[in-house]
């Protein structure tokens, strides 16, 4: 089953704002499904998100300090 979070959990998860993650939904830069009112965003979406914008995912971000 796909994960889903919410524009919230996401922000939380990209180390950004709610604002932020909703101007690159509607930016088209992050892949969002919005099935009633809220959107949703599919942990998939967010790791194409950052591997396209060249940022780093925690995991990728906890190797680098490990240097």
């Amino acid at each position: 089953m796909i994960e889903l979070l919410t524009v919230q959990e996401a922000a939380k998860t990209l180390k950004t704002t709610d604002e932020t993650v909703r101007r690159w939904i509607v930016e088209g830069k992050l892949k969002a499904s919005k099935p009633a009112r809220k959107y949703l965003i599919s942990i998939e979406a967010i790791t194409e998100f950052l591997e396209v914008n060249q940022m780093n995912t925690p995991a990728k971000t906890e190797s680098n300090h490990a240097r």
